[in-house]
């Protein structure tokens, strides 16, 4: 187990626009179906009251719906944590963009305690106006809300220990599982809460040799909890101290010579990061030569203004860089999974939410 300590963390990241793994907006069931509707039995009021469902309507007619969590950063301002898919544009295959849609954050509502019971009766507010920041590499972004949220409404905080090995649970607004509900206006539908505790537990990083398919593996843990198409932008909770583990972005398949399916996961952005992104740490990006010389370009801000890396869609390219992000003496604890290391090769297949 390595402890990264200090005011920055190193992270080696491939910096490249083009993909080189398919995907799609579908996240795993693993084995049984553990993904369970809200009830009086079945909830969890604090993670609950601080879950919101976002919907951001296109010009279409079209409605995008994900995961977010309240959160307050470093100045106690409150914000929503989600995935930067959530607001992606598409591509002509489906895969989600590094480039935003217009209607991101202009067109976007958050429902607080959208459950079954509560759907008609769910307040929402609007996404302030130029808040929205996101970066693709990592698959989080970051908004404020325009007024303030319902007086019932909570607010997470970040875990800061190692979770490996630790019990997990996700509030989120899977599509499949508890189905769909009309909101206030009656001019929405968009699926309710659900909640997934059983069978739900960290594995800890990736090992090198899978950071090796794709970057974004880096930043990313290994957990066990049930994730379906809506879950995108969740937060992955620790069971015990309701603190933000990880932020959801969907699922992968690693596949060893060819000869099917050696492992699924699903997986979610560590907590350090989104917390970077939340509090606008700066960053520092270091583009590697092939003859190992090092080239430091400075990126001011941790947003995506210039929307370039990491989309729910795609790796990197062959290029490859280092992250360095400042934490201000925010420990980060990297744990890599032991897992067997195979003498063949591997592939690998994205699935998000």
């Amino acid at each position: 187990m390595n402890r990264i300590v200090g005011l920055a963390l190193i992270v080696s990241l491939t910096w490249n626009c083009r993909p080189k793994s398919q995907t799609s907006r579908v996240a795993y069931i693993l084995g049984e179906n553990d993904i369970a509707t809200v009830s009086e039995k079945n909830d969890i009021p604090d993670v609950r009251k601080a879950t919101v469902v976002i919907a951001t309507r296109k010009t279409n007619g079209s409605s995008i719906f994900c995961t977010g969590s309240m959160i307050k950063n470093k100045d106690g301002v409150l914000h929503v944590v989600t995935n930067h898919h959530c607001f992606a544009q598409e591509g002509a295959d489906g895969s989600k963009l590094d480039t935003l849609i217009p209607e991101a954050c202009k067109d976007t509502r958050v429902f607080f305690d959208f459950t079954s019971e509560n759907s008609r009766k769910a307040p929402f507010v609007k996404c302030l106006p130029g808040s929205l920041r996101t970066d693709p590499r990592i698959d989080v972004g970051v908004f404020q809300l325009q007024e303030k949220p319902p007086s019932d409404a909570q607010s997470l905080s970040f875990f800061k220990g190692d979770p490996l090995g630790r019990k997990a649970l996700i509030f989120h607004h899977p599509a499949r599982v508890g189905g769909f509900a009309k909101d206030a206006e009656g001019d929405v539908s968009l699926p309710v809460a659900a909640l997934t505790i059983n069978d739900c537990k960290i594995l800890g990083n990736f090992s090198p040799d899978d950071i090796k398919l794709d970057a974004v593996l880096q930043v990313s843990l290994r957990h066990t909890c049930d994730l379906d198409l809506g879950s995108s932008g969740s937060a992955l909770v620790d069971a015990d101290t309701s603190q933000v583990i990880g932020i959801n972005w969907g699922g992968i398949t690693i596949v060893e010579n060819g000869k099917g399916i050696s492992r699924k996961d699903n997986t979610a952005t560590m907590a350090a990061f989104a917390e970077a992104l939340l509090n606008q740490i700066p960053y520092e990006l270091q583009s590697v030569a092939d003859s190992g010389q090092v080239k430091k370009n400075k990126v001011k801000g941790i947003g995506c203004s210039l929307q370039a890396g990491l989309s729910s869609s795609s790796g990197f390219g062959s290029a490859s860089a280092m992250l360095a992000l400042g934490f201000l003496g925010l420990p980060l604890w990297v744990h890599f999974a032991r897992i067997r290391k195979s003498s063949g090769t591997k592939s690998l297949n994205f699935e998000n939410t």
